[in-house]
């Protein structure tokens, strides 16, 4: 299963969820909150969970962007166990990754803060730190792989969700003997012009001005979509029609 990190998505995916039929369930949270979900699934009332889990220092930053896409699943969780009862929920995430990511996250806002500034794109920090991301990124979902095709052999049928790696981690399972389905949670999304620059990263043909070119778009995402709106998904749902329609444009 398959759907961005935004909290509509969540949602969607949380009522998904909530139906018979599967004992094994992975979500993309870090491995080291696994006791926490199990206290989620439980019954726990969620905010006595969530102030714990706050007080363990676990929680990557900025917490409450992380709690705005995971609480619809989380507050799910005793009502999918109530449809599932012998269900077992696992946290799949590198802990190792989620911290580097954080870092990487951290430098990438000075980055873009610098260039929104100065009007300068530091073109080489940028393809530096982001070939960074994609290989730390790269050895997590090995791990994470390797971690659910092992825990998936204990379980008859079970329901892994993801972002954009679905496809990756569906076809990795195939290669391991599981029968697998991808479902692709909500509408077909247009990637931000950060996503695209990652995806782009590590080919060798990308040059400085296409670097340039999508970190000027992508300051452009923060200043006239993020800060004009309530939330991230407000930003994005706003990214998203207007790069519909400047596609239909190029048409």
């Amino acid at each position: 299963m398959t759907a961005p990190e935004l909290r509509d998505f969540s949602v969607k995916i949380a009522n998904y969820l909530q139906k018979a039929g599967y004992d094994g369930l992975f979500l993309p949270f870090s491995k080291e909150l696994k006791e926490y979900l199990a206290q989620f699934g439980e019954g726990i009332p969620y905010d006595y969970v969530m102030n714990e889990l706050k007080k363990s220092k676990l929680l990557p930053e900025p917490i409450k962007a992380w709690e705005y896409s995971a609480e619809p699943i989380l507050r799910a969780l005793p009502q999918i166990k109530r449809i599932n009862s012998d269900l077992q929920a696992y946290c799949y995430g590198d802990p190792f990754y989620e911290k580097t990511l954080v870092e990487i996250l951290v430098e990438s806002t000075i980055l873009t803060l610098k260039s929104s500034i100065t009007g300068e794109i530091e073109t080489e920090k940028w393809r530096k730190l982001l070939l960074q991301e994609h290989w730390h990124r790269k050895e997590a979902l090995q791990k994470e792989i390797e971690f659910i095709v092992v825990k998936a052999g204990q379980h008859g049928i079970s329901v892994c969700v993801s972002g954009s790696n679905g496809i990756y981690i569906a076809s990795e399972l195939e290669e391991e003997g599981y029968k697998t389905r991808v479902t692709r949670i909500g509408e077909t999304f247009s990637p931000t012009p950060l996503d695209v620059l990652r995806k782009e990263i590590n080919t060798p043909e990308i040059s400085d001005e296409r670097i340039k070119e999508l970190v000027l778009l992508h300051i452009k995402y923060i200043k006239e979509y993020v800060l004009r709106s309530q939330n991230p998904d407000q930003a994005y749902r706003k990214w998203h029609l207007s790069s519909n329609k400047l596609n239909k444009k190029v048409e």
